[in-house]
């Protein structure tokens, strides 16, 4: 989804459109925070609509963009802003719903060689993607401090989608960077 978000709208809707997720994020946070007797115990007769599918996706999503800003600098505050939303709600859903010890692995991440392993699929996913030749294609992509700082996050988005799939009791499809 990323990398076609790239391939059309360019490096500044790609920006654009991670403001907007970092936004709905921190809406989602909020509501949690607030209403937690409803926020996420409410459900409705069609599964597209439970929260498990679009926190998935901005799991991906979230990975993508960090991966694409280290080869587009002019994404890494975006694609940061993004990732810090995005922890904030998954520490929040998890301290209100989750057992103590997915809010203790997502507080102290400890990325496995699986994880950095995604991180490696996914970058190859997005020259493959693009092609070696748009937006975010081409260049190193990033030190090493930013591909362990993108293991954490695999790593916090594994341990939490498997810890809400489980408190949900639905199947957890598999991401992105694993079937590939």
């Amino acid at each position: 989804m990323f990398t076609e978000l790239l391939s059309l709208d360019g490096v500044d809707g790609a920006r654009t459109r991670c403001r907007g997720w970092t936004e709905s994020l921190r809406e989602v946070a909020e509501t949690v925070h607030r209403y937690p007797l409803v926020a996420f115990t409410y459900r409705s007769r069609h599964d597209e609509y439970g929260p498990e599918p679009a926190l998935h996706r901005m799991a991906e999503a979230t990975v993508a963009a960090l991966v694409a800003s280290g080869r587009e600098p002019s994404l890494r505050v975006s694609a940061e802003s993004l990732c810090l939303a995005l922890t904030r709600l998954q520490q929040t859903i998890a301290a209100t719903y989750l057992d103590d010890s997915v809010t203790r692995r997502l507080k102290e991440p400890r990325p496995t060689e699986h994880d950095r392993q995604a991180v490696h699929t996914v970058e190859r996913l997005l020259r493959a993607r693009l092609h070696d030749h748009g937006p975010g294609a081409g260049s190193d992509p990033g030190p090493e401090e930013g591909r362990r700082a993108v293991a954490e996050t695999v790593y916090r988005c594994r341990v939490f989608l498997d810890g809400l799939h489980e408190w949900a009791r639905v199947e957890t499809p598999p991401r992105e960077w694993d079937v590939r």
